[in-house]
């Protein structure tokens, strides 16, 4: 349960980054991206509904 919390804790904050991976040409590039609005709103809005 602490372990969860400090995930969601970490979503919140905007701590925590989503990696996408792009094919260009021959290769991969990775690009770091923040959190859709709508994870950060699941990520307030989950433990409440779990009550």
């Amino acid at each position: 349960m602490l372990l969860k919390r400090s995930r969601l804790r970490a979503i919140i904050a905007g701590e925590v980054k989503i990696k996408k991976y792009y094919r260009v040409k021959d290769r991969l590039e990775m690009v770091e991206t923040d959190m859709p609005t709508f994870m950060i709103i699941r990520a307030i809005e989950g433990p409440i509904r779990s009550w």
